[in-house]
C-alpha cells in the first residue's frame, strides 16, 4: 500500500462573475458582476501542451520552460495515514488565471468618480484598459482528504479505483496586471506579484484515481474555489488598493507518482 501522492495536472478554469472594487486619488468605486475568461490552454489552444513539448523535444529548454509557466496547472502532495489510510492531508499549488477582455459588456457602476456620486451602467473597458490575473491566482492550500478504496488486489491493496473528495484552505499571491483609462489614455498601474494577508481562498472537489500500477496512477478532478482578493494594491501608490474575490469551476486531469 502507498501512502504518498505526489502529482501535477492540468485542467481548465471557469470563472464566474466578479466585482472589482477601486480606490485611488478622488475615486472609490465598485463595478458589480464583471464576467471575467480564463484562457486555461494558453498559448496552446489545445487540451495537449504543445507549446512544451514541441522545444522540448527540439531541446529549446528556455522556451519549453516559459511555455510550462503559462497554461492552467498545478501540482499537490498527499499524506495518508498508516493506521486510517482513508484518510490523508496534503499541500496543493494552483495555478489559474482571469482576464477582463474587451467582450461588450455592460455592469453596474457604483461609488464616486471625479468626486461625484455614480450609480449607473458602463463598460468596463473605457475606465479599465487592462485587467487581468495574468501570471496566475496561485493557491497555496492546505487540504485534507477522504478517499474510498475499492477493486483491491494482491498488487493493489489500496484499490485500483479510489474516489475521493478533498476540502483546501490557504493564502493566494496573485499577479495583478492593470491599467487604468486617464485623459483617454492606457496608465500602467500595476504589474507586481501581489502578497498580502488578505489574499486568501478555499476550495472543494471530488475526484477519481485510476490506479493500474503499483507505483503510478491518473486522475480526474472537480474543484470549486473561491479567490479573496482584498490585498491588491498599485505599484506607484500604496494607498491605492484593488479588491475582488470571485468563484472558479476548475476541472483538472493528470498524474499521480506514489510511494
Amino acid at each position: 500500500m502507498t501512502f504518498n501522492y505526489f502529482e501535477y495536472h492540468r485542467g481548465m478554469s471557469f470563472p464566474l462573475s466578479a466585482d472589482i472594487h477601486l480606490k485611488y486619488g478622488a475615486n472609490e468605486f465598485t463595478l458589480h458582476d464583471v464576467h471575467l475568461r480564463d484562457k486555461s490552454f494558453y498559448p496552446d489552444d489545445s487540451i495537449l501542451p504543445n507549446a512544451f513539448i514541441t522545444p522540448l523535444f527540439q531541446l529549446r529548454l528556455k522556451d519549453a520552460l516559459y511555455a510550462f509557466t503559462e497554461p492552467y496547472y498545478g501540482f499537490r502532495f498527499i499524506h495518508f495515514f498508516r493506521s486510517n489510510p482513508s484518510f490523508g492531508f496534503g499541500m496543493e499549488f494552483i495555478h489559474h488565471k482571469v482576464f477582463l477582455e474587451n467582450d461588450p459588456q455592460t455592469v453596474r457602476m457604483t461609488g464616486t468618480f471625479d468626486g461625484q456620486e455614480v450609480d449607473q451602467s458602463v463598460d468596463p473597458t473605457i475606465l479599465l484598459g487592462r485587467y487581468s490575473v495574468s501570471h496566475g491566482v496561485n493557491h497555496l492550500m492546505f487540504s485534507w482528504y477522504y478517499r474510498r478504496m475499492l477493486f483491491r488486489t494482491a498488487k493493489i491493496p489500496d484499490g485500483v479505483i479510489q474516489p475521493y473528495v478533498n476540502v483546501s484552505l490557504g493564502i493566494t499571491l496573485p499577479h495583478l496586471e492593470l491599467d487604468i483609462i486617464e485623459n483617454g489614455e492606457k496608465v500602467r498601474r500595476a504589474y507586481s506579484l501581489q502578497s498580502h494577508i488578505n489574499n486568501n481562498g478555499w476550495g472543494a472537489g471530488a475526484g477519481l484515481w485510476f490506479k493500474p500500477f503499483r507505483k503510478m496512477a491518473f486522475h480526474v478532478e472537480y474543484k470549486m474555489t473561491f479567490s479573496w482578493l482584498h490585498g491588491m494594491r498599485f505599484d506607484d501608490d500604496p494607498g491605492a488598493r484593488v479588491y475582488s474575490d470571485f468563484y472558479t469551476h476548475h476541472i483538472r486531469w493528470g498524474l499521480s507518482f506514489l510511494f
